[in-house]
């Protein structure tokens, strides 16, 4: 999407380009917001938040985290309704910018979870606006609940995740995607049914397609030890990050397959060639660097103990055991 911003606000990107680290950028788009919402210039407060929303890392993850994006979006969605109600006679633009707002609630409500600071109170509230939005706007329930459903797994929440499952199977608009059966027969521990809807993805996708799915569908091999298989997958998978054909933020993940491979050196010159890289692309996303602080933990304590803690804090409010089991299982691989 191309998009011309005002002189103001190209003027922060530009300061903010020069920044080092992404937690430094989103910092100054946080205060750039402050001052916007203070000096009540909501034209330029709504160009920041769709900046916000629309910045990418990768084709995984946004530069921003969850938690910011989720509040710009609600600002900017409740600030284009009311210009729409407040128009003596709306155009065709305002309505534009509504459903703009509307089509970006799936990938935004889907990674809240990531955002260790929300509470599970919050996040229901932001689902059930979501289910609202789109009860009243007639727009497609299917997505909702994959959009549910996604959520569910991020949280690690079984019985949550079955449930969603069910409802978008049977939905009218329910449409089948391979990527999304992978990753939820994955979760649910159906290995055999996860390889099954990865074999033709395998055999002619694009690395950057693959990439949400190399982590489940690995780790599928490896539960039906097939070493062979899970070696020559995760050398490729890699190979086309370190290619920048896929994304970095993956290589956490796949460092961890490494090590259940027995391949504890090569993850430590991994670590060590891209130790700056990862922390960067992880400073506002918790969940990239809890998966880079487990795959370090065998050599690196402050890195353990951030894995144990972020699991403790992720489990609490999530009310499971699904993050602390997952750091138990790769440290007890570790110990052996």
């Amino acid at each position: 999407m191309t998009v011309s911003y005002s002189a103001p606000l190209r003027q922060m990107i530009l300061e903010w380009s020069l920044l080092e680290f992404n937690a430094d950028k989103q910092n100054a788009a946080i205060e750039a917001l402050a001052k916007a919402s203070d000096a009540e210039q909501h034209d330029l407060q709504a160009e920041i938040c769709h900046y916000v929303l629309h910045e990418q890392q990768d084709n995984l993850y946004s530069l921003f985290s969850a938690g910011l994006q989720m509040s710009c979006l609600d600002w900017l969605l409740h600030y284009r309704i009311s210009q729409l109600n407040a128009a003596e006679q709306p155009t065709p633009e305002m309505h534009q910018a509504v459903a703009d707002c509307l089509q970006l609630l799936p990938a935004v409500v889907e990674k809240l979870p990531f955002e260790a600071a929300l509470s599970k109170a919050e996040m229901e509230e932001y689902n059930n606006m979501m289910q609202f939005y789109y009860e009243n706007h007639g727009l497609d329930l299917s997505i909702w609940q994959q959009t549910m459903l996604r959520q569910s797994m991020h949280r690690g929440d079984i019985d949550a995740a079955k449930d969603y499952f069910s409802a978008w199977q049977k939905s009218e608009q329910y449409n089948e995607q391979p990527i999304d059966l992978i990753i939820y027969y994955h979760f649910m521990g159906q290995y055999r049914k996860a390889l099954a809807e990865a074999e033709s993805l395998l055999e002619s996708a694009e690395p950057d397609v693959l990439a949400p799915i190399y982590y489940p569908v690995i780790d599928s091999f490896l539960e039906n030890a097939d070493w062979e298989q899970a070696a020559q997958l995760l050398s490729s998978a890699i190979s086309a990050v370190e290619a920048e054909r896929a994304p970095w933020s993956i290589l956490p993940q796949l460092m961890q397959l490494q090590l259940r491979l027995g391949e504890s050196n090569a993850v430590f010159a991994l670590a060590e060639k891209h130790h700056k890289k990862l922390l960067n692309l992880s400073d506002n996303h918790t969940p990239i660097r809890l998966d880079y602080c487990l795959a370090t933990a065998h050599f690196d304590d402050k890195a353990k103990e951030f894995a144990e803690n972020a699991a403790q804090v992720y489990d609490e409010r999530n009310g499971n055991r699904y993050f602390s089991q997952r750091v138990r299982r790769l440290l007890d691989i570790k110990a052996q």
